[in-house]
Formats: structure tokens, C-alpha cells, sequence
């Protein structure tokens, strides 16, 4: 079911006191116009800024700001658009055409257009469209791979890795015509309870048709003259906007006594190393922030298993606007 919440952002901040042309370099930031007179913030062409290419252009000064498309191309399908004073536009390329979800001015919020709410939906449901929203900006997240287990007979070389992070997809989406869509939410995979096992690939997130994302996969285990097990990979986003492969679980080190640990998440809090200089089995951590891959268990010989921690549930959020 869905969980209604508000989720702040932190952009690296560009400042601007005269008309600009957007570069490369300013890709995920926000532009700050500060006017007492028209500027124009130009964009470059859409087949130089590539698939995915995005930044917040706000307007805090006094005068009136217009963003002007290269050449012949357009931005929702206008051949320009104006940014009200204390209002900003998201512009974003999807490697053919400018798209944008703007504000109302005031930074949005609850009034007339702009951000209106965001649900976040941590188990698998039905989003609904509130009333007045046309379109939605949903970031999707798969779950976490489980940690490697460790085997109490374990010599030089031998040890556990830990499970990859889910990969992630973001996506703007007209939802003009759409009135629900289906919301699956990947479960973390489980840690391995076998001697010297592999711990379970997560499971895939997907919002409807439009994009999903993969979980990442289980980490090796270890065992008697297995050498390390493999570290699990982050699983991958696709049909976004901008997608993102997760991050790989770390690798196991006998020498040093650990448990590899599980691949962060976008939203931080990677599991840490599982470190046990005893023959007593210690479970790995497991993920705790949405995405994340389970830790290995570790033990230094002795007998009995060291199961791995399980990965995080995945999570969608959707942010809507009027």
C-alpha cells in the first residue's frame, strides 16, 4: 500500500545574473536565475545532450525568464517557455524532444500546479491518480540481493561476499489518459542458510508497462578450498528516463576475518562487512534501506553455518504534478 510522503532534494546550485546557454557540465543541477531584467536561458541541442539529460532552471529574481530550444526544436511541443518569478521548471531530454514539469511559483506544493503529493509504495498495489495530476515523475528501485553463507570449515582464502544492490530507473510519464496503474514491489533475496551457499537474487519493481528495474543478485559462499565467493551484481534499470545499475556486493577476505559486505542502495546505508575472529556463526547484516544487498555471515572455523543477510525490499516513488 502506498505511504504519502514529501522527499527533499539537495541539487548543486549554479548562480546566473545574465542570459546562459546550458552546458554538459550543468546535468543534474539547478540554475538560478537572479533578474531584474528578461533573461533567457538557452538549451542546447537535444541530440548533444543525450538520453537523459536533466536540470532544474528556477527563476529568483524580478524579471521574466524564458527557456529557448536550439535550432527548430521545442519543449512540450511550444517553441519556448516562460518561468513565472519564484517558480522553476524540471527539464529533462529523452534524446529526441525537451519535456518539463514545472512549478506554480513558490516552489509548488500543495497550491495550483507544480508538485502536489508523492506516494511511496514499499509492497506491490495499484497507484491511483489524484485528482488533477497529469503527470507523475516515478523513480523504481529493485530489491536486494542476500548474502553468502560461511561454512565453519573454511582454510586460507575461503570467505563469503555479499549480495548486490536492486538497480534503479527514473521516469517522467504523461498520465493524462491513465487513471491506475499496477505497482510491483521486488523482495529482497534471502540470505543463504546452506553451508557455503549463495545467497537469493532479489526481485524486479516495476510500475505497469513503463519501466522496471532488476535485483541484484546473491552473494557467493564459502567454503573448504572454495577460494572467495563471488560478489553479487547490482541488478539494472530499464525503460527510464535515466537508468541505473546497482552496486556490486563486496567480497569476503579470511585473512582479515570478514564477511563481505552487501551493495548500497541510491538511498545509502550499505550493510557493513560481517567481521568475526571466533568459530561462533554471526548472520550477516541485512539491507536496510530500500534496495540494498544482504552482508555475508562469517565465522573463523568451527562448526555449524554463518548464514547470509537478506536484501532489502525494493520501493517505487511517485511524485505528482498538475
Amino acid at each position: 500500500m502506498p505511504i504519502s510522503e514529501r522527499v527533499a532534494a539537495n541539487l548543486p546550485v549554479t548562480i546566473k545574473t545574465q542570459s546562459y546557454t546550458l552546458l554538459p557540465d550543468d546535468f543534474g543541477r539547478e540554475i538560478q536565475f537572479e533578474n531584474t531584467t528578461a533573461l533567457t536561458a538557452n538549451l542546447p541541442p537535444v541530440t548533444e545532450a543525450g538520453n537523459g539529460y536533466n536540470v532544474i532552471i528556477r527563476n529568483v529574481g524580478s524579471g521574466s525568464l524564458t527557456i529557448q530550444p536550439a535550432l527548430s526544436e521545442s519543449i512540450d511541443g511550444a517553441s519556448s517557455a516562460s518561468v513565472a518569478v519564484d517558480a522553476w521548471q524540471w527539464i529533462r531530454s529523452d534524446g529526441t524532444e525537451w519535456k518539463s514539469i514545472s512549478s506554480s511559483g513558490g516552489g509548488g506544493g500543495s497550491g495550483s500546479g507544480g508538485l502536489q503529493s508523492i506516494q511511496t509504495f514499499t509492497s506491490s498495489g495499484t497507484w491511483t491518480k489524484p485528482a488533477g495530476i497529469t503527470k507523475v515523475k516515478v523513480t523504481v528501485a529493485g530489491a536486494g540481493g542476500g548474502g553468502g553463507n560461511c561454512n565453519g570449515t573454511i582454510s586460507s582464502d575461503d570467505a563469503p561476499s555479499g549480495g548486490g544492490s536492486g538497480g534503479v530507473t527514473i521516469e517522467l510519464i504523461d498520465v493524462t489518459s491513465i487513471s491506475s496503474e499496477s505497482v510491483t514491489i521486488g523482495v529482497g533475496g534471502a540470505g543463504a542458510t546452506t553451508g557455503g551457499g549463495t545467497g537469493t537474487t532479489g526481485g524486479t519493481s516495476s510500475f505497469g508497462a513503463h519501466c522496471s528495474a532488476t535485483g541484484g543478485t546473491g552473494g557467493g559462499g564459502g567454503t573448504l578450498n572454495s577460494g572467495i565467493g563471488i560478489p553479487g551484481a547490482g541488478g539494472a534499470g530499464t525503460g527510464g528516463d535515466i537508468n541505473f545499475v546497482g552496486n556490486t556486493g563486496l567480497p569476503g577476505n579470511q585473512i582479515q576475518n570478514t564477511g563481505g559486505g552487501g551493495g548500497g542502495s541510491i538511498f545509502g546505508g550499505a550493510p557493513v562487512p560481517t567481521i568475526n575472529e571466533i568459530g561462533t556463526p554471526e548472520t550477516g547484516t541485512s539491507g536496510t534501506t530500500p534496495g540494498a544487498g544482504g552482508s555475508a555471515g562469517y565465522q573463523d572455523g568451527g562448526s555449524g553455518n554463518s548464514n547470509g543477510g537478506d536484501g532489502a525490499d525494493g520501493i517505487i516513488i511517485v511524485e505528482e504534478y498538475s
